[in-house]
């Protein structure tokens, strides 16, 4: 399925990465497309994925290094482990989501939300921050945030609760 094109398609519930081995859509163009389904740990490299819809997908260790996720909807998602390292991530739609572990190394987060998500142990460390909204986010003393940046002050709060 590497570089396919699937924008506008709807991918409903189901498990696409069946087998031992992940679904492979690197490159493929998912502009718009609607993935209602257990997608954990697929692999989108270099996927358009340009307003796609992920809200309550299961993206568990899926790997978007590179993605281009403008303006993406991934609300409710289960996110933990994904690699969103280089990604475009502008105007992104991250509320409630569970981030935990996820990675957004040299992401661009400008004017993303992720209201009330979790980022326990998620490493933003050299991501892109502008104008991202934080309000009501959980992060843990294991949270990688961009040196000089102040979580508390974008609005997330240090959960200290032992886990």
């Amino acid at each position: 399925m590497r570089g396919a094109n699937f924008s506008r398609d709807i991918l409903t519930p189901g498990h696409i990465a069946e087998g031992s081995r992940p679904t492979d859509f690197s490159g493929a163009q998912l502009d718009g497309a609607i993935l209602k389904a257990t997608l954990d740990h697929v692999r989108f490299r270099g996927c358009s994925m340009v307003k796609a819809d992920l809200t309550s997908a299961d993206v568990r260790g899926a790997d978007l290094s590179g993605a281009n996720l403008t303006s993406a909807s991934f609300q409710f998602s289960d996110a933990r482990g994904a690699v969103l390292a280089d990604a475009d991530l502008t105007e992104a739609k991250f509320m409630s989501a569970n981030l935990r572990d996820a990675s957004f190394e040299r992401a661009v987060l400008t004017r993303a939300n992720l209201l009330q998500t979790r980022l326990h142990g998620a490493n933003l460390r050299d991501a892109h921050i502008e104008e991202t909204k934080f309000f009501g986010a959980l992060y843990d003393k294991s949270t990688r945030w961009p040196v000089g940046f102040n979580p508390e002050a974008a609005g997330a709060h240090l959960d200290e609760r032992k886990k």
